[in-house]
């Protein structure tokens, strides 16, 4: 048997988003006809079978880990197992189980994990023979380290006033190592990214862009969030390609009493890694590594003259050049 590995996988997040659910390896028997061997299971229990491999980020497995397994049946706690890992990092469930299992894991001096595992999916065959299926699939669930947790410099910026109109569709310098525009809209001293904001404010609908764009080799890189591990992100910024330019668009109306929101805002489901330009005194560039943690964006006056508010949150590394951002008692979305 092959072993999955329990990590948010861009090439397969259908199966890996925030939970483990086999059923997905099934095929769907087709709606809207349901499985009543399934069903039956997903009610009253069937045998299960899941072999867990506990490794480091490196693939190597982790003795001494202690891992607590909940059986459920409709959310309800049945049974719970505990367990310590050996040299070989492995444990198994075996038991009658109906639709999950609710995987803890914990070391010292790991961050700790939380996995839950599903059988059942609607319009598909999960049972057979009594059984849950696929029988014994194995698992990697990965611990990640504790290396070198920093306090990062954390900014939380809002701009607004009575008196504040900066223009729309225009490029508006901003200092992101100062948190502000650059006069005459703020007291910034050095560009190192522009703000640009197009849309329009009425009673009944709002549609905003705001555009965040680098300079100076600057960016923005994405990555998925670790739906498994309590701290979801990567520990250090690698030296993947960086885009200059960060998007965020806000889309609500209210028509005839319906209302709909629209809010492209992909920090809840991806880590947006930054590097910024930081400019020292005597002209030498170096970067200050980070997160983006809330995207920008801005509100736009109803009479179209401009937008009269800016807000962005992120966290940065405070010695230039150093890539390690691990920070998990300052990033908890």
């Amino acid at each position: 048997m092959e072993w999955i590995r329990a990590a948010t996988d861009p090439e397969n997040e259908s199966l890996y988003i925030s939970q483990m659910n086999f059923s997905r390896l099934q095929e769907a028997v087709g709606p809207p006809q349901r499985d009543k061997a399934s069903v039956n299971a997903y009610n009253n229990g069937a045998r299960s079978k899941v072999t867990i491999r506990i490794v480091d980020e490196n693939g190597t497995p982790v003795s001494d880990a202690r891992v607590s397994a909940v059986h459920c049946r409709n959310w309800n706690f049945v049974k719970t197992e505990h367990f310590t890992t050996g040299d070989d990092g492995i444990i198994i469930l075996e038991n009658r189980s109906a639709d999950q299992y609710r995987i803890g894991v914990s070391k010292t001096g790991y961050y700790g994990l939380f996995v839950e595992m599903h059988f059942f999916a609607q319009y598909s065959r999960c049972v057979e023979n009594g059984m849950w299926i696929p029988w014994n699939p194995h698992v990697d669930l990965v611990l990640k380290s504790k290396d070198n947790p920093i306090k990062l410099e954390q900014y939380d910026i809002f701009i607004h006033g009575e008196d504040l109109s900066v223009p729309l569709d225009s490029d508006i310098p901003f200092d992101l190592l100062a948190g502000d525009f650059l006069p005459p809209f703020g007291n910034g001293t050095t560009t190192n990214a522009f703000v640009r904001v197009s849309g329009f404010t009425r009673k009944e609908e709002v549609h905003v862009t705001t555009e965040l764009r680098f300079l100076a080799g600057g960016g923005v890189s994405k990555f998925p969030k670790d739906g498994f591990c309590h701290y979801m992100y990567p520990k250090r910024i690698g030296r993947d390609i960086f885009k200059n330019e960060f998007l965020h668009e806000w889309h609500w109306t209210d028509l005839g009493g319906s209302i709909q929101k629209v809010d492209t805002d992909p920090t809840g489901r991806e880590c947006i890694a930054l590097r910024v330009p930081d400019i020292a005194s005597d002209g030498v560039r170096s970067f200050r590594y980070g997160f983006l943690y809330s995207p920008p964006k801005a509100h736009v006056r109803e009479d179209g003259s401009g937008f009269c508010s800016f807000s962005v949150q992120y966290f940065l590394n405070p010695v230039p050049g150093d890539r390690n951002v691990e920070a998990p008692d300052q990033l908890k979305k």
